[in-house]
């Protein structure tokens, strides 16, 4: 989303010796690559940041050959849409670039809409200290105390949808993640 962040990755890529990695800068709606330039095309943990997700994933197809791989990874919300409402809530206070968090009926639905065939699913959660999670967070000053109470709030009735608990004093999470994939026919 960032020149920082590409500069990062040629940063790492140099001091690792990988020659074979380009990094660029486009826009996710109109990549800047011709028709079927790549044999898989992932995202990872960016979905929920995307204002218009199936835009995005039809540009995904666009750019990814026949017979090549098409892979989503990120966090989806509960299928409950008050729970995911609240989680979306707390993210965008977390992270002010968070758009929407969709349940994975959403994100599977997008590989039929592109007329990919149901992806193949495997999931995993990202567990973590919710004081680790405001240490790599951007909130305005303030909205810590408010993402803490929120997620304690959640501990007692899973207002959020997500698990949380309490751990030796202090407040754990876990972020359900998919990995969802088709090949492109």
């Amino acid at each position: 989303m960032t020149p920082a962040m590409l500069d990062f990755g040629r940063e790492l890529a140099a001091k690792k010796g990988l020659a074979n990695v380009t990094f660029k800068q486009g826009d996710v709606i109109a990549l800047p690559f011709p028709d079927g330039s790549f044999s898989v095309v992932v995202t990872r943990y960016s979905f929920h940041h995307f204002l218009e997700p199936l835009a995005v994933f039809k540009e995904m197809v666009r750019v990814c050959r026949r017979g090549g791989r098409i892979a989503l990874v990120d966090m989806y919300a509960s299928e409950d849409d008050a729970k995911a409402a609240q989680w979306n809530r707390l993210e965008l206070l977390r992270d002010p670039s968070h758009v929407r968090c969709l349940p994975l009926s959403e994100l599977k639905a997008l590989f039929g809409k592109v007329g990919l065939e149901q992806p193949k699913e495997a999931f995993y959660g990202v567990h973590d200290s919710v004081k680790n999670l405001l240490g790599r967070s951007f909130p305005n000053s303030g909205d810590d105390v408010k993402i803490r109470a929120m997620f304690a709030a959640s501990a007692k009735d899973d207002r959020l949808g997500i698990p949380v608990t309490f751990e030796d004093s202090e407040l754990w999470y876990t972020y359900p993640t998919a990995i969802l994939s088709a090949v492109r026919h």
